[in-house]
């Protein structure tokens, strides 16, 4: 599947003796047109004109409405529109920076909801040793995409959103790249479980979580904050390892968000912020 966006054609200064004449188009709209009388689709697009600076706001407000509205019918998926400047001529003015053009602009759409139960929280511990809360999700298409793990970033955010395992929970896909829960909307019910499907297109099979007797935040276990780092956990020789490597690179300060310390004579370690 091919769409053309634009056309450019090589100067006539440096062109090859026996090649036509580059085309001069006043509008990009009129690139546009010729593209398809010579057999070459483009993606689709929409000349938007106002009496006004006011009016012609209004109007490429009207097409963010209707692109989001539609957006399930396009040929491919998208994550959103670019306005540009029709007139070639004043495009030129306008110039461009080292990052982007002036006279174009990129309007995503809004990440795509869902909602789901959140089943258990994970906790992951990285070469840094930090430790990273990830929620396990009840399956849900989000964005063309089945979900079922989604990060929380930290025990920070978790507090923030006041989740709790067996909630139902609102989740969306930054960027339509990475799942994130952004509400808790209260305990979840067995029906909130109904018609949901695993990646494969096998059924989901689970239910609720065990209830709590009382509603409260996950915390980091305690075998992670307070552990017996030679005998039982991976925790700190990943950390000091991490550590070994970076010293001989450091001038300063080693930049680890967790310190980890040795003490005492039964060998417990100590994560700090």
């Amino acid at each position: 599947m091919f769409y053309a966006y634009d056309v450019l054609f090589v100067p006539n200064a440096e062109k090859h003796p026996d090649s036509p004449n580059a085309l001069d188009f006043e509008n990009d709209s009129d690139s546009i047109v010729w593209l398809r009388s010579v057999g070459i689709t483009p993606a689709e697009e929409v000349v938007v004109t106002g009496e006004g600076d006011e009016d012609t706001t209004q109007a490429l407000l009207a097409e963010t409405v209707r692109w989001t509205q539609n957006r399930a019918s396009a040929s491919w998926e998208i994550d959103g529109v670019v306005f540009k400047l029709d007139n070639l001529a004043k495009r030129e003015l306008l110039g461009q920076t080292a990052h982007h053009p002036r006279w174009a602009l990129a309007w995503k759409f809004p990440p795509e909801e869902a909602t789901t139960v959140l089943l258990d929280i994970d906790w992951q511990t990285g070469r840094t040793g930090a430790v990273t809360p990830v929620a396990r999700v009840a399956p849900v298409v989000v964005s063309g995409v089945t979900v079922e793990n989604t990060t929380l970033h930290n025990v920070g955010e978790v507090e923030r959103l006041g989740v709790s395992i067996g909630d139902k929970v609102r989740i969306v896909r930054r960027g339509d790249v990475i799942p994130k829960i952004i509400e808790s909307l209260g305990v979840a019910e067995a029906r909130d479980l109904e018609g949901r499907f695993h990646a494969d297109g096998s059924a989901f099979s689970g239910g609720l979580p065990p209830p709590h007797p009382h509603r409260s935040l996950p915390s980091v276990p305690s075998v992670i904050l307070n552990c017996n780092w030679m005998e039982r956990s991976s925790v700190a020789p990943i950390c000091l390892a991490h550590l070994v490597f970076l010293a001989p690179f450091s001038t300063g300060a080693v930049p680890l968000r967790w310190m980890v310390s040795a003490r005492n004579s039964s060998n417990n370690c100590v994560m700090q912020a």
